[in-house]
Protein backbone atom coordinates (compact mmCIF):
# COMPACT_ATOMS: atom_id res chain seq x y z
CA UNK A 1 0.00 0.00 0.00
CA UNK A 2 2.66 2.08 0.54
CA UNK A 3 4.06 2.29 -2.77
CA UNK A 4 0.29 3.17 -4.16
CA UNK A 5 0.21 6.11 -1.85
CA UNK A 6 4.00 7.52 -3.26
CA UNK A 7 2.84 6.72 -6.88
CA UNK A 8 -0.69 8.54 -6.31
CA UNK A 9 1.26 11.61 -4.57
CA UNK A 10 3.66 11.49 -7.29
CA UNK A 11 0.86 11.12 -10.33
CA UNK A 12 -1.11 14.01 -8.35
CA UNK A 13 1.83 16.69 -9.30
CA UNK A 14 2.05 15.31 -12.50
CA UNK A 15 -2.21 15.74 -12.93
CA UNK A 16 -1.33 19.36 -11.34
CA UNK A 17 0.68 20.25 -14.69
CA UNK A 18 -1.87 18.74 -17.16
CA UNK A 19 -2.25 22.30 -19.21
CA UNK A 20 1.35 22.25 -19.67
CA UNK A 21 1.14 18.01 -21.07
CA UNK A 22 -1.95 18.71 -23.13
CA UNK A 23 0.07 20.86 -24.95
CA UNK A 24 2.73 19.48 -25.41
CA UNK A 25 2.39 17.38 -28.79
CA UNK A 26 1.60 20.49 -30.58
CA UNK A 27 5.84 20.82 -30.16
CA UNK A 28 6.07 17.26 -31.88
CA UNK A 29 6.03 18.69 -35.65
CA UNK A 30 5.09 15.00 -37.18
CA UNK A 31 1.61 13.31 -37.46
CA UNK A 32 -1.82 14.51 -36.45
CA UNK A 33 -1.86 16.97 -33.39
CA UNK A 34 -4.82 15.74 -32.87
CA UNK A 35 -3.83 12.32 -31.91
CA UNK A 36 -1.01 13.34 -29.85
CA UNK A 37 -3.31 15.84 -27.80
CA UNK A 38 -5.63 13.18 -27.23
CA UNK A 39 -2.94 10.52 -26.19
CA UNK A 40 -1.73 12.78 -23.78
CA UNK A 41 -5.00 13.44 -21.93
CA UNK A 42 -5.47 9.95 -21.89
CA UNK A 43 -1.56 9.23 -20.13
CA UNK A 44 -2.94 12.27 -17.62
CA UNK A 45 -6.19 10.94 -17.01
CA UNK A 46 -4.41 7.61 -16.04
CA UNK A 47 -2.43 9.74 -13.58
CA UNK A 48 -5.82 11.45 -12.24
CA UNK A 49 -7.08 7.96 -11.74
CA UNK A 50 -4.16 6.84 -9.78
CA UNK A 51 -4.09 9.96 -7.65
CA UNK A 52 -7.39 9.44 -6.86
CA UNK A 53 -6.49 6.93 -4.21
CA UNK A 54 -5.26 9.56 -2.43
CA UNK A 55 -6.91 12.70 -0.85
CA UNK A 56 -6.28 15.55 -4.07
CA UNK A 57 -3.20 17.53 -3.15
CA UNK A 58 -4.06 21.36 -4.24
CA UNK A 59 -3.25 22.04 -7.59
CA UNK A 60 -0.38 24.36 -9.07
CA UNK A 61 -1.94 26.22 -11.77
CA UNK A 62 -5.53 25.83 -11.12
CA UNK A 63 -7.69 25.76 -8.66
CA UNK A 64 -9.89 22.87 -7.52
CA UNK A 65 -12.29 21.79 -8.48
CA UNK A 66 -12.28 23.99 -11.64
CA UNK A 67 -9.37 21.96 -12.30
CA UNK A 68 -10.70 19.06 -12.77
CA UNK A 69 -13.85 20.11 -14.50
CA UNK A 70 -11.26 22.08 -17.28
CA UNK A 71 -9.16 18.86 -17.68
CA UNK A 72 -12.59 16.48 -18.36
CA UNK A 73 -14.20 19.42 -20.76
CA UNK A 74 -10.77 19.31 -22.32
CA UNK A 75 -10.88 15.58 -23.18
CA UNK A 76 -14.46 15.79 -24.04
CA UNK A 77 -13.49 18.60 -26.51
CA UNK A 78 -10.63 16.67 -27.76
CA UNK A 79 -12.83 13.38 -28.80
CA UNK A 80 -15.36 15.63 -30.67
CA UNK A 81 -12.62 17.66 -32.65
CA UNK A 82 -10.78 13.96 -33.56
CA UNK A 83 -14.18 12.28 -34.64
CA UNK A 84 -14.91 15.13 -36.72
CA UNK A 85 -11.26 15.08 -37.84
CA UNK A 86 -11.85 11.27 -38.95
CA UNK A 87 -15.30 11.93 -40.51
CA UNK A 88 -13.53 14.43 -42.52
CA UNK A 89 -10.71 12.47 -43.46
CA UNK A 90 -12.97 9.72 -44.42
CA UNK A 91 -15.42 11.46 -46.45
CA UNK A 92 -12.53 12.91 -48.79
CA UNK A 93 -11.37 9.93 -49.50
Amino acid sequence: MQLLSILAYVFGIVFSFWPLLILAPIGWRKGNIFRGVLLMWVVVFVCWAVARVIPPIPSMLIPEPANTYLFFLTGITGIILFGIQLIMKRQQS
